[in-house]
């Protein structure tokens, strides 16, 4: 597992960009409940360790893999209407990660533009900022769906969109996830990478370069060494 030290002169702090679920929102679950859910029907246990896999990603690839590995043809699109429908009462009350609404709050009052850059679709990343009461926070939210991505993560597309919609440089960014995939798309457009592991995403192999820090919180102080407040 590739990491780094994080010390305050790393933390670039003119804009940052943020990832959603599992970071900021505790959505992980859910989703995780709702996929079991859909998939029980066709005779298929979905696992915990399967469903890790797959976190970072659009909820789409985990229905067309598992199709391909398991030889079956899988309703996609149907599926992902009835995922779309079981979770908007998550995404309209979500659970914020701990931290995640005083982070936002603070690098909002340090006048810091912020994005956020997520693998779902734009719907439901709205719903969840405008559920957390945080939308005045946010300046750009780039998600599935948004016309100038047409890769998602791990490609570094979503990332570098949000950059050139906050006017930007990806060396004066800083940019963080709580997965592979999600970190991998951030180093791939050039901004330093800050890692918070979730439960479900603690076991994996982050990319080489990703700061690791334990906790939405501990990036906060780093802002406030980094910029000597």
């Amino acid at each position: 597992m590739g990491t780094r030290d994080a010390t305050p002169h790393q933390l670039h702090a003119d804009a940052a960009v943020f990832d959603l679920d599992g970071l900021l929102i505790d959505s992980e679950t859910a989703c995780f409940n709702t996929a079991y859910e859909l998939l029980l029907p066709f005779g298929y246990e979905l696992t915990r360790a399967r469903f890790a896999q797959q976190i970072g990603h659009p909820a789409r690839l985990l229905y067309t893999t598992l199709s391909e590995e398991l030889l079956m043809e899988f309703p996609v699109d149907k599926l992902l209407a009835r995922r779309g429908a079981m979770l908007d009462a998550f995404y309209t009350s979500p659970h914020p990660m701990p931290g995640a609404v005083d982070l936002l709050r603070d690098v909002h009052a340090r006048g810091i533009p912020l994005a956020i850059a997520s693998s779902s679709n734009t719907q439901l990343v709205r719903r969840a900022v405008e559920g957390l009461g945080v939308a005045e926070c946010i300046d750009v939210i780039v998600a599935t769906g948004h016309p100038a991505v047409t890769r998602l993560k791990p490609a570094p597309d979503i990332y570098l969109v949000a950059l050139s919609e906050l006017g930007v440089g990806a060396s004066h960014a800083f940019a963080l996830e709580d997965s592979p995939t999600g970190a991998t798309a951030a180093l791939a457009a050039g901004l330093t990478t800050l890692a918070v592991a979730s439960d479900w995403t603690e076991h994996l192999d982050f990319p080489d370069g990703v700061i690791r820090v334990d906790s939405l919180e501990a990036v906060t102080l780093l802002l406030n060494e980094a910029q000597g407040r």
